[in-house]
């Protein structure tokens, strides 16, 4: 009889202590429900998530889809925060959150939403120009890029000792909502300046602004003495003026670089960006026999001043354009076009 109890007791004392050690187990793989799940970030194509760490929770499901979807992705963290990447842009998602404990799941936490904002495009490099320069003021202006409410500037002055940095301009929904702007920084006249542009989303509420990549480097220089020079943009061509004498051997960096369009493959001679002058200055040594549509050109131009109004070879100059010299490539030449009240169009290669 004692045997049979000794044994009933062990069973029992057995059957105690398996359930005692199972009631920790159990409470372990039972992670409580998650709480202040919140978005930190969200931009274009990414939002970023937090959320409070939950009793038992060894790791964490985050659950998202767009709200014009019923299927849920899935990504899992150990950490209470996490980052959902590769996101639709201008897209409203919902999230929810619960913790993991080996096979045990707690419950989702509230679903949140948010909205991912719209990818401002590039800015058009191409369509840069300056369309103002004086001895302190350079102004630019570029073609509109799609979703863009504003615009970020950055500018370097080049100098002897290396790029410094002059300014680091912010966008502004007044100031810079419209494609244009000028410096509001005294700039040093006679100096070369590195631009670079692009576009910003600042209608992001509490969170950063949406930016594109910027531009590639647009320069300008400062001018010196009471120089303008001002400019437009017709057709994807830059034409620029300058309110004064251009003096070859001297003006040559404000030539424009050229941005050239071949009308027929077959044709040598390309659309480029002008400069239009008042006068232009010949050097004294002037010598160049490089001539077009000048068949009988006797005229002298050593050391000449020729301006608007005057004659050149006998009849009336009505323009003076300088091209950067174009033919099927850019190159170091330049070339000076005088248009005659004749229609006669004289050119000079120098």
């Amino acid at each position: 009889m004692r045997k049979k109890s000794n044994v009933f007791l062990v069973l029992l004392l057995a059957l105690l202590m398996s359930f005692a050690a199972a009631l920790p187990v159990f409470a372990a793989g039972s992670p409580a429900k998650v709480s202040n799940l919140k978005v930190t970030l969200a931009a274009d194509t990414h939002i970023d998530l937090s959320w409070s760490k939950a009793n038992n929770a060894t790791k964490y499901e985050v659950q998202y889809r767009v709200s014009s979807s019923n299927s849920w992705k899935s990504k899992k963290t150990s950490a209470v925060k996490a980052s959902i990447n590769n996101l639709t842009p201008n897209k409203e998602y919902y999230f929810k959150v619960r913790g993991l404990n080996g096979s045990s799941k707690g419950a989702f936490s509230k679903t949140v939403k948010q909205k991912t904002f719209l990818s401002p495009a590039p800015i058009d490099y191409e369509s840069i120009f300056a369309s103002y320069r004086d001895r302190r003021e350079i102004s630019l202006k570029w073609k509109a890029a799609e979703n863009a409410k504003g615009y970020e500037i950055w500018a370097k002055e080049l100098n002897d000792s290396g790029p410094a940095d002059i300014q680091n301009s912010t966008y502004d929904e007044n100031y810079h909502s419209l494609p244009e702007y000028t410096s509001v920084i005294m700039m040093r006249p006679n100096t070369w300046y590195e631009f670079k542009i692009r576009s910003v989303n600042y209608k992001t509420g509490k969170f950063p602004a949406v930016k594109s990549d910027w531009s590639d480097s647009f320069y300008a220089s400062t001018l010196k003495g009471d120089r303008v020079i001002t400019g437009v943009a017709e057709n994807g061509i830059k034409k620029y003026e300058l309110n004064d004498t251009f003096v070859i051997n001297e003006d040559e960096v404000l030539i424009p670089k050229g941005t050239y369009y071949v009308w027929d493959p077959s044709d040598p001679y390309y659309n480029t960006d002008v400069l239009k002058v008042n006068s232009i200055t010949f050097p004294a040594n002037f010598t160049n026999d490089i001539m077009r549509d000048c068949d009988n050109f006797d005229q002298a131009l050593d050391g000449m001043t020729f301006a608007i109004g005057d004659n050149f070879d006998g009849q009336p100059i009505k323009s003076i354009s300088i091209y950067p010299y174009i033919e099927y490539e850019p190159t170091g030449y330049f070339e000076v076009v005088f248009n005659l009240g004749g229609g006669y169009a004289p050119s000079i290669i120098w």
